[in-house]
């Protein structure tokens, strides 16, 4: 292979890697932004509509996803174009773990995906006790209030759901991508084949994931439904 076919080669996979990236990246992002909002809306309704204005959460997403983007665009930096002589063939391979800014980057981009998970996961605890507590104040409520608050509830309790149902599809599709990481990290995938085959099933999880989500918020959340209408009116 030529010097100026391996350069095309490697442009074309890291575009393929942005591409791919990308959706995950502002998934993992923006999930936690949705996490972490709808969990301080229960502890502290009062107060959230100022701290956490529309404006400093598209900023949050945005910071996040371009930095979490940035670690995965590193990455794959790191790949290299490999040629055996006796098949006459050129690999593009990933540098191995002896190549120092792999020691920095792969560990990065594994503590940011891991650190976000447990942000879910105290998320998810925390929604789940708000639902509790939001179906014991409704079972208990007299039958001659207004109707007024018990919409109010209502509409608070449907979105807690559909955060909560989000969070919960996210956890399960991402498990599989952690328990790649950490067999990963501590060496368990010596086989080539094994870690490939491994890795993508775990990546498709994590495609999966950005797709369902597209039909929870549909099917959830009224505002997001009448505007993806919109479009195919």
């Amino acid at each position: 292979m030529t010097t100026a076919n391996g350069r095309l080669v490697r442009i074309v996979v890291r575009l393929c890697n942005v591409a791919i990236s990308f959706p995950l990246s502002t998934s993992l992002a923006s999930t936690t932004v949705i996490a972490v909002v709808r969990s301080c809306c229960v502890m502290m309704p009062f107060k959230v509509r100022d701290v956490f204005t529309a404006h400093r959460q598209i900023v949050a997403i945005v910071v996040s996803s371009c930095f979490t983007i940035s670690v995965y665009i590193y990455t794959a930096t790191l790949l290299k174009l490999t040629t055996k002589v006796q098949r006459n063939s050129t690999f593009i391979v990933l540098e191995g773990t002896s190549f120092q800014p792999l020691k920095f980057a792969d560990p990065l981009k594994i503590g940011v995906f891991f650190l976000c998970l447990g942000i879910m996961f105290a998320s998810v605890m925390i929604l789940l006790v708000a639902l509790k507590k939001s179906g014991d104040f409704r079972s208990h409520r007299s039958q001659t209030s207004s109707h007024q608050p018990m919409n109010a509830t209502r509409k608070s309790t449907q979105a807690t759901k559909s955060v909560l149902l989000v969070l919960v599809i996210f956890l399960v599709c991402n498990l599989p991508y952690a328990l790649f990481s950490i067999l990963r990290l501590e060496g368990l995938l010596a086989d080539r084949h094994t870690s490939q085959m491994t890795g993508l099933i775990a990546t498709f999880c994590l495609e999966l994931n950005v797709g369902l989500n597209i039909f929870v918020y549909f099917s959830m959340n009224t505002k997001y439904r009448s505007v993806v209408k919109s479009w195919f009116a």
